[in-house]
């Protein structure tokens, strides 16, 4: 990355063979995926390209409406559907402050579209504001910060990833979860957004949050 070279390498013969219509990239983090103009360097002739930018609820319902246009199918019946089990998730009373980290050391807060999920779920995320993307957190910051929960969700770790990790934060951010950050907060989609935020409502409201979702580590 110093050099300004890919992480990824696209197997274009193996792409032309499977001659696909649409493809899709995206353009929120070089590290995550294939980048969009990698993509478009490798994109099979006859294929549409569409990249993927979504970093909110209403820029993901964008998304969805550019991927059902190159795809010829109305998405505004499926948008309309998940947009209403968004709108239906009860949040908690009492607007908590959450402090929401995706990696341990160095701490980085969660951007992008987590502080959205906090707010929604009831929650009041420190630090960073909806919409940001992520960004190292100071020692200084995390002790002045008058945490109510801490949520763990390292970028691609699984639960049990998660929860290893989670020890070795500091003992005052408590009460700390570990999530599943790969299935429900690492990439902007219709099904980790609202799985997400159910999560994290159930956290913050002290209600049973299913045990394949996250975990109370102290």
């Amino acid at each position: 990355m110093a050099d300004g070279a890919a992480l990824y390498v696209t197997d274009r013969e193996r792409l032309a063979e499977l001659a696909p219509d649409l493809v899709l990239t995206q353009d929120i983090c070089d590290v995550c995926a294939v980048r969009g103009r990698d993509a478009r360097d490798a994109l099979p002739e006859g294929a549409t390209l569409v990249t993927l930018s979504a970093t909110s609820v209403a820029t993901l319902a964008d998304d969805l409406r550019a991927v059902g246009r190159a795809a010829g199918i109305d998405p505004e019946p499926a948008i309309g559907r998940w947009r209403a089990a968004v709108d239906a998730v009860e949040p908690a009373e009492g607007r908590p402050r959450v402090l929401s980290l995706e990696w341990s050391d160095p701490p980085f807060l969660g951007g992008h579209w987590v502080p959205e999920l906090v707010e929604r779920a009831g929650g009041v995320n420190v630090l960073a504001e909806a919409g940001t993307a992520s960004r190292r957190a100071t020692p200084d910051e995390l002790a002045e910060a008058a945490i109510d929960v801490t949520l763990f969700l390292p970028c691609g770790y699984d639960l049990a990833a998660a929860t290893e990790e989670a020890h070795s934060l500091p003992e005052e951010l408590a009460p700390l979860w570990a999530c599943d950050a790969n299935r429900l907060f690492s990439r902007c989609t219709p099904g980790s957004l609202l799985d997400g935020l159910r999560s994290i409502a159930a956290i913050l409201r002290g209600t049973p949050v299913d045990p394949a979702d996250a975990r109370l580590v102290r």
